[in-house]
């Protein structure tokens, strides 16, 4: 086990995320969390198997620090959906360009995983998740949320998400 603050992690989009900046007033600490790393490296994305429900998120904070969309993608079903804002569903088609977007304002993202709930092959992870920094424009962004993913446990023992809900508890604006 060591120490590893996540300085990346969570789904979304550069407008979701800037419209949602009216968190931007204060400042809060971020949590950093006794978590160990997924042993990734050397292996290409398609190989990797999560296989333990909790390091999902850790392999994804992972994925998301090396920019590797491919990653990213690695860990999802194909057939996954993305909410990255409260009732705003992304189809799989559109992934690609929304994580994209997301990537390309370098905020780093601070995430606590909460908790990681298994029934049979589905599983839930709760997480919570800070970013602070500023837009490539300049625009200040303070942004928190707590994750709901939902997971699906394949034929061959790992662990991959359906439903990306990075907002997951947040009421929706309408």
């Amino acid at each position: 086990m060591q120490k590893l603050k996540l300085t990346s992690l969570i789904l979304g989009t550069a407008l979701g995320l800037l419209s949602i900046n009216s968190f931007a007033e204060g400042k809060t600490s971020v949590p950093t969390q006794t978590i160990h790393k997924v042993k990734m490296a050397e292996k290409k994305a398609s190989t990797v198997k999560i296989t333990n429900l909790a390091d999902l998120h850790v392999a994804w904070a992972n994925y998301f620090n090396a920019k590797d969309i491919e990653g990213m993608l690695s860990i999802a079903e194909k057939g996954r959906i993305f909410i990255p804002a409260p009732g705003q569903v992304v189809q799989p088609k559109n992934v690609i360009k929304e994580l994209g977007q997301f990537l390309e304002l370098n905020i780093p993202v601070v995430l606590t995983v909460r908790h990681a709930y298994e029934s049979g092959d589905i599983g839930l992870v709760v997480a919570d998740w800070t970013m602070d920094g500023k837009a490539p424009d300049g625009t200040p962004v303070h942004i928190k949320g707590t994750v709901a993913d939902v997971a699906r446990r394949g034929a061959d023992g790992g662990w991959k998400v359906v439903i990306d809900n990075p907002f997951g508890t947040a009421v929706s604006a309408e």
